[in-house]
């Protein structure tokens, strides 16, 4: 007997992740997702910028992406893929992958994945962040930038950063006091 094809959905739906978020000072900068498989560290801007990292059988990986055509190593042709073949709904931050790579490099190093120019335009506070569980840090000046680390192991010990422990691993929040010069090795920089 055939089954209907709402029923066979019903298996293939990923299980719904626990959400976190992370605040600096009083401002909710960030989300964090945490499924069985991956973790993903949102910026609260109108970009839809994020780091994915997410465990691929034994390996690691991690992905950048922004809403923002940014050195994109998407084509016109994966971006219809994206939008027509996948089918997905914002398909623009899908198909704006500024790094899909990976983590060998990065797992359980001192050498940040990405940094972040803060601060930055990010949406206003809703109540729902208020409620959800929180991770918080003091910025350490008016302008600062927000580096992310990850560590499966939950071994590395960041100077001035806090941890979300994730199904994973840890994803590791550092901030530092912006300077003329800018974090060495950083896979990425978001100003």
């Amino acid at each position: 007997m055939p089954r209907h094809p709402a029923v066979a959905y019903l298996f293939l739906v990923r299980p719904m992740a626990t959400r976190s978020v992370f605040w600096v000072d009083e401002l909710a900068v960030a989300n964090i997702d945490d499924t069985e498989d991956r973790i993903v560290f949102a910026l609260r801007d109108d970009d839809g910028t994020h780091l994915t990292v997410w465990r691929d059988s034994a390996a690691f990986r991690f992905e950048c992406s922004s809403a923002l055509p940014l050195g994109s190593v998407w084509d016109e042709a994966r971006k219809g893929i994206a939008r027509d073949g996948l089918g997905y709904t914002n398909w623009q931050k899908h198909a704006n992958y500024l790094v899909n790579r990976p983590l060998d490099h990065f797992a359980d190093s001192t050498t940040p994945i990405v940094t972040f120019s803060m601060p930055r335009a990010i949406k206003p506070v809703r109540a729902s962040h208020r409620a959800s569980p929180a991770i918080g840090i003091a910025s350490p000046a008016p302008d600062y930038d927000l580096s992310l680390y990850f560590s499966p192991s939950r071994s590395v010990v960041i100077p001035r950063s806090v941890g979300f422990d994730g199904q994973i691993g840890r994803l590791i929040m550092s901030l530092t006091k912006r300077s003329s010069e800018r974090s060495p090795g950083a896979c990425l920089h978001f100003k």
